[in-house]
């Protein structure tokens, strides 16, 4: 069976969860939904293409909606932060500090605490 695709890619600021879906949503944080948009055109089937596993854009959706994030963000809206970073205010990630800064931190805290 094969089935007809309408791809569409969102503009930067807005989100959508699949190629196949009409609904666009503005994002939260517009800059978080400023993701690879030239992959994304690359990626999609061409206007209503003739596909065969229609069921590929479906299980493929988790990383169709990613790729609209910028690094740093994943997930509906670009909303959630990636593993390393940490959220500083309401829609905003920031690049968690390395184990080493923070180890040292720690020690010249103590050390302060110490004298």
């Amino acid at each position: 069976a094969a089935c007809v695709v309408h791809a569409m890619v969102p503009l930067l600021g807005f989100w959508h969860s699949s190629a196949t879906s009409i609904q666009m949503h503005k994002c939260s944080n517009p800059l978080a939904c400023q993701g690879n948009r030239t992959k994304l055109l690359a990626d999609r089937p061409a206007p209503t293409a003739m596909v065969t596993n229609c069921s590929e854009y479906i299980t493929n959706a988790s990383d169709y909606a990613n790729m609209q994030c910028i690094e740093g963000y994943h997930g509906v809206l670009c909303g959630l932060c990636e593993a390393g970073y940490v959220k500083s205010k309401p829609f905003v990630c920031k690049r968690c500090l390395p184990a080493t800064t923070i180890i040292g931190l720690y020690a010249v805290s103590a050390l302060a605490m110490l004298a």
